[in-house]
């Protein structure tokens, strides 16, 4: 069941779209991408079958510092367009050091701009997972708020590690918490900081 929508899906892709993402046809398509538009046909497909699995979010972000690609260090912008792009997309951090491998080879030492956006991207995948709507980020201070719904973190358990660092952080109504950071930390140092503490929420 469902192979035939599987084999005209795989020759949408291989063949092309035609005027299905014409302007006459697109329908909400061509807003969000047919990449994204097929991944969220499949996790609807899959909540109907009972599946699941983890649903992510996609956090807003307002970050306190460059983190960016440097025009004069890529100064393509198409290069650099297709950087970001994958730097985004990438769904591990494994993948992340291969896309970073491949700029290093290419135009050199990464600059601390490109060091913060990849350390950012990474955190980023985690709060994901984390089902947080917004975060704001800073070298001293991460703030984020949670889905309403979110059921990826238990209430007992946040409340619990919060407990263990009440030097650190913070709950605050409705679905918001404060993470203090070690003082003398780069951007990047920052980030993976926050990464791994937050982690916690999810393996512990």
């Amino acid at each position: 069941l469902g192979a035939g929508f599987q084999v005209a899906m795989e020759d949408l892709r291989l063949r092309g779209a035609g005027n299905i993402l014409g302007e006459a046809q697109s329908g909400n398509i061509a807003r969000v991408g047919l990449d994204l538009f097929l991944g969220m046909l499949e996790e609807e497909v899959a909540k109907l079958k009972g599946e699941g699995g983890v649903v992510k979010t996609d956090p807003e972000l307002s970050i306190g510092f460059a983190a960016n690609i440097p025009e004069d260090f890529v100064a393509d912008s198409s290069q650099r367009l297709k950087y970001y792009k994958a730097l985004s997309s990438v769904d591990s951090d494994v993948a992340e050091a291969e896309v970073l491998a491949e700029i290093r080879d290419l135009f050199g030492a990464l600059p601390e701009e490109l060091e913060n956006f990849a350390a950012v991207m990474s955190l980023k995948r985690l709060l994901s997972s984390l089902q947080v709507k917004g975060a704001e980020l800073g070298a001293g201070r991460v703030c984020l708020e949670f889905s309403e719904d979110a059921m990826a973190v238990d209430a007992a358990k946040l409340v619990q590690w919060v407990g263990a660092r009440t030097d650190k952080a913070k709950l605050s109504p409705p679905a918001k918490l404060d993470l203090n950071l070690s003082s003398g930390l780069g951007p990047a140092q920052a980030m993976l900081e926050a990464g791994r503490q937050l982690e916690q929420l999810l393996s512990g």
